[in-house]
């Protein structure tokens, strides 16, 4: 019970992006579980321990602890998740052709019918669709999660909406965001916040709308809080606030606005030092964008 109860310990600082904490828990966890002999709990420990190590620069040790959870899962579900937590890691770590590979491998290693949701394949579209695989990308994400419900729909919808706003189909977008609004509003990680918050924002700098955007830029940054380790969500909502202001700055100047031209200027500012930030070690400077 221990074990269990460690383990589940160790994935809640991993969810919330406090992975440098979540390292030395999912360790004990890991350490509990052997002397247990529980491989549920081993499984879970080396979930949260590998995606942790990656994040927080130990790509070799965590790559491995994730291959052993996924050597280690006895059910689907336990696999799936194992495949996702992995390919995501690398992806977000700015290794996605590897990524691929082991999305790929869960899919095939996996059938659909014992796949409780289409996580896995999910996560395979959003990878293929930032690699610029778009057409397989388009064509996985027609059969995406119609019934999905919960984070897993969410995911779906945040993936199509992706895809709507590159074919300009800001109304679709939207739709999908409202859609999973509900479910939005619970979310506690990073990733997920920061990813609704950009999609938010880039809809309403669409529509010119630019305290909409700074509005759904500002909450998710405040969501995600200060604590967090989790850098490519918080440097994405920045690269997207230089985006917002940009256009905000240019229109002020455009019509006199000298106010508003200082205000858009200074967010910007703000965000470029955020987007600087997100490139201090450990983690590659890819994820500043």
């Amino acid at each position: 019970e221990r074990a269990r109860l460690t383990a589940h310990l160790a994935k809640d600082h991993m969810i919330a992006g406090r992975f440098s904490s979540a390292v030395p828990v999912g360790r004990e966890a890991l350490g509990l579980a052997l002397r247990a002999g529980d491989a549920e709990a081993e499984a879970a420990a080396l979930m949260a321990l590998g995606v942790s190590l990656i994040e927080t620069g130990g790509l070799g040790e965590g790559r491995d602890r994730l291959w052993e959870a996924i050597g280690l899962a006895t059910t689907p579900s336990a696999a799936v998740a194992a495949y996702v937590n992995l390919a995501d890691a690398l992806h977000v770590d700015g290794r996605s052709e590897e990524a691929l590979d082991v999305a790929l491998e869960g899919l095939e290693r996996l059938p659909a019918s014992e796949r409780a949701d289409t996580w896995l394949e999910t996560t395979t579209t959003e990878i293929e669709w930032a690699l610029g695989a778009w057409e397989r990308a388009r064509e996985r994400a027609t059969g995406l999660g119609r019934h999905d419900t919960g984070p897993a729909g969410l995911f779906v919808s945040f993936v199509r909406a992706e895809i709507a706003l590159a074919d300009g189909d800001a109304d679709t977008a939207t739709a999908l965001l409202d859609r999973g609004a509900a479910t939005a509003a619970e979310l506690r990680q990073p990733r997920f916040v920061g990813w609704y918050g950009t999609l938010r924002a880039r809809v309403a700098r669409r529509a010119g709308d630019a305290p909409a955007a700074r509005g759904a830029l500002d909450h998710a940054l405040t969501a995600i809080g200060p604590t967090a380790e989790d850098r490519p969500p918080i440097a994405e909502l920045a690269q997207t606030g230089v985006e917002v202001e940009a256009d905000a700055a240019q229109r002020a100047r455009d019509v006199g606005d000298e106010e508003g031209e200082r205000l858009a200027t200074g967010r910007a500012e703000a965000h470029v030092a955020q987007a600087r930030r997100c490139a201090d070690p450990p983690r590659p400077v890819e994820v500043a964008r």
